[in-house]
């Protein structure tokens, strides 16, 4: 009889969850910290300079939260200015995703001139 030669079959070994998982609170904090520090700087409504603040203010919280080193995730930040002049204001958003995985934080800056609304987005990826 030949000798039968023995295969084997192994495991897959990938690795689908998160070493550091995306934390919420965390970012809460940053986006508070990042946007009060920043908007209270910011007295008047201009819609020249919100579109540059808006810029500085969004890389400053995307790199924050980059520091954190969440494994796996992409990072997306919304910052919306909106001035405060006689008017309602209706901010919705609507998302697909997977809820046991990706994330987002909202935070909401008030001010007697002006409204800030921050997003930021944590998307799982694989």
């Amino acid at each position: 009889m030949a000798a039968m030669k023995q295969s084997f079959k192994y495991q897959n070994t990938y690795r689908l969850e998160s070493k550091n998982p995306f934390n919420s609170e965390q970012v809460e904090v940053i986006l508070k910290n990042v946007m009060d520090k920043q908007f209270s700087q910011f007295e008047r409504f201009d819609t020249q300079t919100s579109v540059a603040l808006c810029k500085m203010v969004t890389d400053e919280i995307i790199n924050q939260i980059k520091e954190k080193n969440f494994d796996r995730y992409k990072i997306i930040v919304v910052i919306t200015i909106c001035e405060k002049f006689m008017q309602g204001m209706n901010y919705s958003q609507k998302s697909l995703w997977d809820p046991t995985t990706d994330s987002s934080v909202t935070y909401i800056y008030d001010s007697p001139n002006f409204t800030a609304i921050g997003i930021c987005y944590a998307l799982y990826y694989e």
